[in-house]
């Protein structure tokens, strides 16, 4: 007893106590003040639970669900939890417009992933103020409708591969004893995005399947270009888990990166090796209409050629034709003010893309070539098959632009270009599949200054991160009359002028809207129209209506996206 209360009297063996005691205090003062961060500005919100409600909800929750009633429960905006970081969610349409329209100004940067490597850092999503308008001033022209065209032959060849790949799957069907396939449209379409991406942007053609006695699924995957790209967008849970867990800043100091750059290796190697032969004129022949090589030549002076077929695609990212051409031109006109004025723009801002530069959004272009297409593909064929009505109605349509040319194998189906661009209806059902199943729910945005939303009473300081909910604009009925029902006639002549501006965005909006949409409209009106014209779609066994969200960190996809697959008899 004496030796305890000589210990107590000694002012060392306290210490440990009071910094115990101290560590506890600031770490509860932190998560209360971390927990109410919402509640004490005045913003309903979700409640953090440190990581593990958000991994609960990518792997458990179904996000059309959780989208629709988040709004329900908190209102317009509202507050939320990303790894940690608070963000301000806006599902306001009218809001969403001036962040990406009015006051672009204050909001032109996109979040910075603190955890992409060095190509990444590079992507034009990623790139920030000066650096973002020079490379998109010289990238905006690779991307219009004039350009597209002269891609589009890539595109068909694809196309025909695709129906050959539906085929070959029902035919297998058939000498199964079944009357029809039922068909992973995920898988299928990916193939057909995939091919059509690395021949358009690198003028590669993967190695093609032709017996019918094997299965076309495993065939991309076998080459090598393939092979080197699963690497660079495979997911890994793991290294989510790691960001997840992991102070910031020991993820800072030890460089962690999501993506580790040894998985890049293979497909960095690839493509350097090809900027190498083009820049040296040794890539041959064929490759003058691919995008890499459009990037390669890529200057801030080239013409946007916006036309006709333009304006009727502008819609899809929330713009007028007037409203993208003065976006253009404001790009341009701040690159030339920086060029010629600013003493922190180096001389050569009006070079040509870097290889870096070429090199790293070629990745990206074949990322989000591959994943937002085959997803919009996938749902737009899901919701079709359980629309009979509106799919009939479409192969009507589609019946009345096509032709058909004389080969060697036959008659061949074509679609001129400009008939799919302008084909109403066509334009009509993808409208509405995109309203309906927006690959990207989300877009965020960083604020450049301190910003007051007046409608909400809402004040942003400088660096708040802040998301721009388009799926729940899409399906909020404040908006939209019925926004469950798949109704394509929202989006025809008399009905699409009545939509409220700003509701529709499923490419973003505004200046730093998807630079490949229209690469990603051809692709999609393409294949649907090939594949509609040669079969019929149903539900397959075990699907459901309305969809139930995938699992998963992602773009958004229909779980269980399959349908039962008939050949078409054509009259």
């Amino acid at each position: 007893m004496d030796n305890l209360k000589q210990q107590l009297r000694e002012p060392n063996s306290w210490l440990p106590v009071v910094v115990s005691v101290t560590v506890l205090y600031v770490c509860y003062s932190y998560y209360v003040n971390y927990y109410n961060y919402w509640a004490s500005r005045g913003i309903k919100g979700s409640k953090p639970f440190f990581v593990f409600n958000e991994l609960y909800d990518i792997y458990f929750v179904d996000r059309f669900k959780k989208l629709r009633n988040a709004v329900e429960k908190y209102g317009k905006i509202y507050g939320t939890f990303s790894f940690g970081k608070p963000r301000l969610v806006i599902a306001d349409p009218e809001v969403i417009r001036q962040i990406c329209i009015k006051d672009f100004d204050a909001f032109q940067n996109h979040i910075v992933s603190p955890f992409a490597n060095r190509y990444q850092k590079r992507f034009l999503v990623w790139l920030q103020d000066d650096e973002w308008m020079q490379v998109r001033s010289r990238m905006v022209s690779t991307f219009t409708n004039g350009k597209m065209k002269r891609m589009y032959k890539l595109l068909d060849g694809c196309s025909e591969d695709l129906v050959n790949n539906f085929k070959e799957q029902y035919i297998m069907a058939r000498r199964a004893g079944k009357q029809a396939a039922d068909v992973d449209l995920f898988n299928t379409y990916s193939m057909y995005t995939m091919d059509g991406i690395t021949s358009c942007c690198y003028s590669l053609h993967l190695a093609r399947q032709k017996s019918i006695g094997k299965p076309k699924r495993g065939v991309a995957t076998r080459n090598s270009l393939v092979e080197d790209a699963n690497k660079v967008f495979k997911f890994d849970p793991i290294r989510l888990m790691i960001a997840a867990l992991t102070p910031k800043f020991i993820l800072k100091a030890t460089n962690f990166t999501l993506a580790s750059e040894s998985s890049w290796q293979g497909l960095v190697k690839r493509l350097e090796q090809l900027i190498e032969k083009r820049r040296h004129g040794e890539a041959g022949t064929g490759v003058n209409d691919d995008l890499m090589q459009m990037l390669l030549d890529a200057n801030e002076d080239d013409e946007v050629e916006l036309n006709e077929l333009d304006r009727a695609e502008n819609h899809h990212a929330g713009l007028t034709h007037e409203t993208l051409q003065q976006d253009q031109a404001k790009l341009k006109a701040s690159i030339m003010n920086d060029s010629n004025g600013s003493a922190s723009v180096k001389s050569n801002t009006k070079l040509k893309l870097s290889d870096m530069d070429v090199l790293s959004n070629s990745i990206l272009m074949l990322s989000a070539g591959l994943d937002t297409t085959r997803s919009s593909l996938s749902s737009i064929t899901y919701l079709l098959a359980h629309h009979q009505d509106v799919q009939e109605r479409l192969y009507q349509e589609l019946k009345k632009i096509a032709k058909y040319e004389e080969t060697a194998m036959g008659k061949r189906l074509v679609f001129e270009y400009d008939d799919l661009t302008t084909c109403q209806y066509l334009d009509a059902v993808i409208s509405e599949s995109l309203r309906m199943v927006p690959p990207a729910p989300f877009t965020d945005r960083q604020a450049k200054r301190d910003y007051f939303i007046k409608k909400y009473g809402v004040s942003v300081p400088k660096d708040s991160q802040i998301l721009l909910a388009f799926y729940s604009v899409h399906h909020d009925p404040d908006y939209w009359s019925e926004p469950d029902k798949f109704n394509p006639d929202r989006f025809m002549p008399g009905e699409r002028e009545k939509i409220v501006p700003g509701s529709y965005a499923p490419f973003s909006m505004g200046p730093r809207h998807c630079i490949g949409m229209r690469f990603s409209l051809t692709e999609t009106k393409l294949g649907l129209a090939k594949v509609l014209m040669n079969f019929k779609f149903q539900p397959a066994p075990g699907t459901v209506y309305p969809p139930v969200a995938a699992l998963g960190l992602g773009l958004v996809a229909i779980k269980n996206c399959k349908a039962r697959v008939t050949l078409r008899d054509l009259d």
